[in-house]
């Protein structure tokens, strides 16, 4: 999968902005700042903001198969039996 590249938008991005970054909707952009999946700023009750690096972060968040989850660690064995 190809990775999004944000460099040549702002720092702040409107939720129209995000929507058609992520090509979804923007009621399901909304969505997700409901259920706290994508944190944003709000500047007054109809003005909302999500920080660039927001957005990377639910990206990577969101990643399928992504390296980023934790795998268990081998314990050594105690030597009692």
């Amino acid at each position: 999968m190809q990775s999004i590249n944000l460099d040549n938008y702002p720092d702040l991005l409107t939720v129209p902005e995000v929507a058609a970054i992520l090509r979804v909707d923007r009621s399901y952009v909304y969505r997700l700042i409901r259920q706290g999946r994508l944190v944003v700023l709000r500047l007054t009750p109809h003005k909302t903001r999500v920080p660039k690096e927001n957005l990377r972060l639910f990206l990577d968040s969101a990643r399928v198969g992504s390296h980023r989850l934790s795998q268990p660690t081998a314990t050594p064995d105690s030597g009692t039996a």
